[in-house]
């Protein structure tokens, strides 16, 4: 093959995979609000240039190489075009779009560089890998985002054990089970939060750690929940993974936005009544709870005190999600106060 054909075919093929990767960073970054995966993307694309570069192929050169007139397969001779009806088709259209012409550059370069087909083939596979991480967390957000009911479970409240507590939280419609146990040794909590998650995937909902981020990777839960004095959302992503979500307790409106510009999937605040789980917090109040929620972007869950019996006050005051602990689990009836408690929320 000529040598400037071959220049032709990086050319292309460069400016594909770079420009999909500015698609999918921005994405990323102002789309899904994730630093992380924006930084990861980043660091592909420069690693390509880098590349690139040791190839002998810097942009100028491949520059004096394009040809766009002379191009039989350029805009005038294309009929397809990229038609995406939103961000998840978008980040999904431009991933394939990236890894077909990093495969080509790839083939290529096995014909004069074999290391640089090495280097090419692992920038592709680790663009499989970001590919999986941001499904994953498309996946857990949309689901995210579609709950409306959290029930958090810790022995010390509950008036079964916990599996059978979970089942029946699940079967009353929770769509979020939390577990939460201060006290628990971390080797008896891991074999105890693998159990809930057993329960949370056999029907349909996500699986938050609270606190023990270590122990939310090793179960592979869906994500885990800090508080005020806990890990920060950078620390506690690093920790459970990019793909994976971090919720955030919250006290006030300022925490609440602080959490959200933080990188948080979704935030409890907390506590709307008076709550036998934090008896020493000062309730915040249903319209106070209100207002913060709907002040920020990300999901909001009031939090603290609440019941079946109260539930309806948050409902007139426009709330529509809710993490309950022994409003549910210190029942006789777990699923049927769940049930009471969601049927109220979704008729809103």
């Amino acid at each position: 093959m000529r040598q400037d054909a071959l220049l032709r075919i990086f050319d292309a093929n460069f400016n594909r995979a770079t420009e999909a990767l500015r698609v999918i960073e921005d994405c990323v970054r102002f789309g899904l609000d994730q630093p992380e995966l924006t930084r990861a993307a980043k660091n592909l694309r420069h690693q390509l240039v880098q590349v690139i570069n040791e190839l002998g192929l810097s942009a100028l050169g491949l520059l004096t190489a394009r040809d766009v007139e002379a191009d039989v397969g350029g805009p005038s001779g294309s009929k397809v075009k990229l038609s995406c009806r939103n961000i998840s088709e978008l980040v999904r259209a431009n991933f394939k779009r990236l890894q077909e012409a990093l495969r080509v550059m790839e083939e290529f370069t096995g014909t004069c560089s074999p290391a640089g087909r090495a280097r090419l083939e692992k920038l592709r596979y680790q663009s499989y890998i970001l590919e999986k991480r941001l499904a994953s967390l498309h996946t857990l957000q949309k689901q995210l985002e579609e709950a409306r009911l959290c029930v958090i479970l810790t022995t010390a409240l509950a008036s079964a054990p916990l599996e059978e507590a979970a089942s029946a939280a699940v079967a009353g419609g929770a769509d979020i089970i939390q577990l939460r146990e201060k006290e628990l040794p971390d080797r008896h909590f891991e074999s105890l939060a693998k159990r809930v998650k057993k329960v949370t995937r056999d029907g349909g909902a996500l699986f938050i750690v609270n606190d023990r981020a270590h122990i939310a990777r090793t179960v592979d839960a869906d994500g885990v929940h800090v508080g005020q004095q806990d890990l920060s959302v950078a620390s506690a992503r690093k920790v459970v993974g990019a793909g994976k979500l971090v919720g955030v307790s919250t006290h006030s409106l300022q925490q609440a936005r602080q959490a959200e510009s933080e990188g948080a999937d979704y935030l409890g605040i907390r506590p709307v009544f008076a709550t036998a789980t934090k008896p020493d917090e000062p309730v915040v109040g249903v319209q106070l709870v209100a207002q913060a929620t709907g002040q920020v972007q990300k999901p909001a869950f009031a939090i603290g005190g609440i019941t079946s019996k109260n539930i309806a006050k948050l409902v007139r005051a426009g709330l529509k999600r809710v993490a309950v602990c022994s409003g549910v689990i210190s029942t006789k009836h777990i699923e049927t106060a769940a049930r009471q408690i969601k049927a109220k929320l979704i008729a809103h």
